[in-house]
């Protein structure tokens, strides 16, 4: 299956994966309770690793271990002798100490691949984000775990919700944020955790930001002629003085998917009219090419995705230039 989901837990709250695996919880979980109830509370150790010789005796394979899981001796990957397994309990109780006492509301929590890939996500809850319509932009922290020796441990600051491998996937390349360490003895360090908390403040400064541009464009109207006026002097090299039949063919066909995300795209349903609409049909548009494919992340999870990726950056800026001297 392709959301790769072994078990795990999630806050119906906040909608119900797309794969509909998983228990669901009527609310957020604390860390205290999160494991066990994810299918999270096992460990993982490293055995020596022996191959069959030639005369049918078991020889040692010098250097490497296979990391097995304590609950049911399952082997989840082969690392080398410097790799010291990461707990899930300790990467639980890292994350808990960087978002520190009350801060982090545990939504979901997952064993992936068959428990090589471990995936826990909590929402921000000082940055609930901007009310559009009925929903949210939210924000999540989401600590990624592979026992298997195919990465490293990994706290992204995201918009994507994460319930499965793809999701993972995404809300790592959605990541505005990240942190990072290699499978060492020291990787859950004083040292560390305050890098993390350094990282995870600048991501709150920029979530406030995000949510104050929103507050600002929210109740402003943007009708769809202002929005074709901005569609071109984004898109069509001096616009101010070139007639329309003057334009190239690629800055029509630009200004058309620019337009049609704006008409079309289920994202907007709720801002359409808005310049916060506006300002959200050019990040969608910039970063998905016009070429916006559905999937299964909610459309919430989508359009944050969109406006927070790094990609178009200066198409972004300039939009938002734009619609605040409108």
């Amino acid at each position: 299956m392709a959301a790769e989901v072994e078990t795990g837990v999630y806050n119906i709250q906040r909608g119900v994966p797309w794969h509909s695996l998983g228990v669901p919880n009527e609310g957020f979980f604390v860390a205290a309770e999160l494991l066990a109830a994810a299918g999270l509370d096992w460990t993982v150790d490293k055995q020596a690793l022996y191959i069959i010789g030639a005369d049918g005796s078991q020889v040692l394979v010098p250097d490497n271990y296979a990391v097995v899981r304590g609950t049911d001796g399952k082997p989840l990957g082969v690392v080398g002798n410097r790799y010291v397994p990461a707990q899930n309990a300790q990467v639980l109780a890292f994350m808990d100490e960087l978002v520190g006492s009350g801060q982090a509301l545990y939504d979901t929590a997952w064993s992936l691949r068959g428990g090589k890939t471990v995936a826990i996500t909590a929402e921000l809850n000082q940055h609930r984000g901007v009310l559009t319509g009925d929903e949210e932009v939210k924000t999540y922290i989401t600590a990624a775990n592979n026992h298997d020796g195919s990465g490293k441990i990994r706290l992204i600051v995201t918009p994507v919700r994460t319930v499965c491998m793809n999701t993972l996937a995404m809300a790592t390349n959605a990541a505005k944020y990240t942190w990072e360490r290699k499978h060492t003895m020291n990787w859950g360090s004083e040292a560390n955790i305050s890098e993390a908390r350094e990282v995870l403040q600048l991501a709150q400064a920029y979530q406030s930001f995000i949510d104050a541009t929103a507050a600002e464009l929210i109740g402003q109207a943007f009708n769809k002629k202002s929005f074709e006026k901005l569609a071109g002097e984004l898109l069509v090299a001096d616009f101010d003085s070139k007639k329309h039949d003057e334009w190239t063919g690629q800055e029509q066909s630009k200004v058309e998917e620019l337009l049609a995300v704006r008409v079309n795209s289920p994202n907007l349903a709720n801002i359409r009219g808005t310049k916060w609409g506006a300002l959200n049909a050019v990040a969608e548009w910039s970063d998905y090419s016009g070429r916006y494919r559905k999937t299964g992340t909610d459309v919430l999870d989508k359009r944050a995705e969109s406006i927070m990726l790094g990609r178009g950056v200066d198409l972004k800026t300039r939009a938002l230039e734009l619609l605040r001297a409108a």
